[in-house]
């Protein structure tokens, strides 16, 4: 189902998926996640679990 629905301010994109979502901020992205990060997924340290409040996505180059 797509919904449509405005962005908060500064907010450029939203991605979400069935146990995360992730919003790009210019060239900053934050995600959030229940359950799903026992192995990185979001981007954050390995073994974290539950991320309810966004955390910035560290990339590596």
């Amino acid at each position: 189902m797509n919904v449509l629905a405005p962005l908060a301010a500064g907010i450029d994109e939203v991605a979400a998926g069935g146990r995360h979502t992730c919003a790009r901020e210019g060239a900053e992205v934050y995600c959030s996640g229940n359950d799903y990060n026992a192995e990185g997924q979001l981007g954050v340290s390995q073994g974290v679990g539950d991320q309810p409040s966004p955390v910035a996505v560290k990339f590596e180059p």
